[in-house]
């Protein structure tokens, strides 16, 4: 997911094959609107033109198109959100390293995972976000399953590091950002976050989550970031019953 260093929007647009396209599709566009040809090439032209833009746009917004967590929105003061989310399996893995190292090599080990490093060699759809979480000397990377499958019906890794986890119900304060990912701009939030919390006077137990829903390769300016703390008031959970569900699995009866 993360790069050894600050991915700056010249070099999303460098790293993927997509982004030289953009100027064809623009131009395919150009001419079938200015210039006098057949209308069979124009709309050839222009057909072209768009099937370069909607690839363009799920390079972009890849998130749009995959499964994420489902929750309930309990409350929300300003840039503050509480939710709840339900029981949810994670494929997870531990990497001692710095926060852009270990969220890099914890992203390729549960992406092979995912793409049949497992006892079935079945291959699971990507989901979104990926979240990062510092525990001691490490970081804990983690993939949300698709919301159908249960922890049995999961094949085991190969992979000795990669693990799945049944999470139980939990209600957590969340903050969203955008731009880059880097460990001083995730650092920047969870401090925002963690002020937030006081100010409201919640609970929060353990360390802070971050979780990343989009690749490196999308501008840091589209990209949809958050952070989360898990809250230890019991009394938070009381209202999701009567509040939304988000996201694109289903939540359970509060």
């Amino acid at each position: 997911m993360s790069s050894k260093r600050p991915v700056k929007p010249s070099d999303a647009l460098m790293f993927s094959p997509l982004a030289a396209l953009l100027p064809v599709g623009a131009a395919a566009l150009h001419a079938a609107i200015t210039r006098k040809w057949s209308k069979p090439a124009k709309w050839a032209l222009a057909g072209a033109g768009v099937a370069v833009g909607l690839g363009l746009a799920k390079w972009q917004m890849d998130r749009v198109f995959q499964k994420q967590p489902a929750y309930a929105l309990i409350d929300r003061q300003g840039d503050l959100e509480i939710r709840m989310y339900p029981e949810s399996v994670f494929v997870r893995t531990d990497v001692p390293d710095d926060f852009d190292n270990a969220l890099d090599d914890g992203f390729k080990r549960l992406f092979e995972y995912i793409n049949g490093a497992n006892a079935d060699g079945e291959k699971i759809a990507m989901t979104s976000p990926v979240t990062s979480q510092r525990n001691g000397n490490h970081y804990t990377i983690s993939f949300f399953m698709p919301p159908e499958r249960s922890l049995e019906s999961l094949p085991q890794p190969t992979d000795a590091n990669v693990k799945l986890e049944l999470v139980p119900e939990r209600t957590v304060a969340v903050m969203n950002f955008s731009g880059r990912y880097d460990a001083e701009h995730v650092k920047s939030a969870m401090t925002q976050l963690k002020e937030m919390t006081q100010e409201q006077q919640l609970k929060v137990k353990g360390r802070p989550v971050f979780a990343a829903f989009d690749a490196p390769s999308t501008l840091p300016v589209l990209r949809h970031n958050e952070v989360w703390s898990e809250l230890n008031d019991p009394t938070l959970s009381d209202g999701a019953s009567s509040s939304t569900a988000r996201g694109s699995g289903s939540t359970r009866p509060a």
